[in-house]
């Protein structure tokens, strides 16, 4: 009996980029089979690493969606016949030398009955040259005390630090306590923006709940 042999296949138009640099992606699907298959679909995945721009695709009646760093594209496919997508990404911010992988994958959840199912997949990779001088985030906490009794408060001064040469831009960090401790309260001269998330997002870490205080932050080289 006939059946379709659904492919996938990627190619990229430059390896490698550097930092900032457009790569287009262009994901080809096939039908090799003897038999037409309808509603296809493929879903592309592009690394956090890229930021996705646009994307166009053949005149075989391919239609894509995007959510965050997936493209979905669904269409028919005649035996024999093939079609493509063509994306547009932007290398993201990156420190060094990055390798990331684009990945597609083509009727993903078996809906469609073929001949072959092994050729189904497809990767490429992709080197992306980022800057030389980068942020280095790390973080310090100093407590008053090791040893407290019931019913009293332990102080921690917490400190983060980039000691790296560029600005860091912004970014999280969260400090958790066991809930059992009483919680997390914030004293004065606290310098960044904190949300203290007590009893709205328990944080249970190997069956012990802790609550959590999520702070933002975007420290200039060298800064503290």
């Amino acid at each position: 009996m006939a059946k379709p042999d659904l492919t996938v296949a990627i190619t990229e138009s430059s390896d490698p980029v550097n930092d900032g640099d457009s790569v287009v992606h262009t994901v080809t699907v096939s039908n090799v089979g003897r038999k037409a298959a309808n509603s296809v679909q493929t879903v592309i995945t592009l690394p956090s690493e890229l930021t996705y721009v646009n994307h166009a695709t053949s005149s075989t009646g391919l239609t894509c969606n995007v959510v965050a760093q997936t493209v979905t594209c669904v269409g028919d496919l005649s035996a024999g016949k093939s079609g493509n997508v063509q994306i547009t990404s932007t290398a993201a911010r990156a420190c060094g030398v990055t390798s990331v992988a684009v990945t597609a994958e083509i009727d993903p959840r078996n809906r469609i009955v073929e001949s072959n199912e092994t050729n189904n997949s497809a990767s490429v990779s992709l080197e992306i040259i980022g800057s030389t001088t980068c942020p280095e985030l790390s973080m310090t906490i100093i407590e008053d005390t090791d040893t407290v009794t019931f019913d009293s408060a332990a102080f921690y001064d917490i400190a983060v630090r980039n000691g790296g040469a560029t600005d860091s831009g912004e970014f999280e960090f969260s400090v958790t306590v066991p809930t059992a401790a009483g919680g997390i309260r914030q004293e004065g001269g606290f310098s960044l923006p904190c949300v203290d998330e007590s009893g709205e997002s328990v944080v249970v870490i190997d069956g012990v709940e802790y609550d959590r205080l999520t702070c933002t932050a975007n420290l200039a080289a060298g800064e503290v």
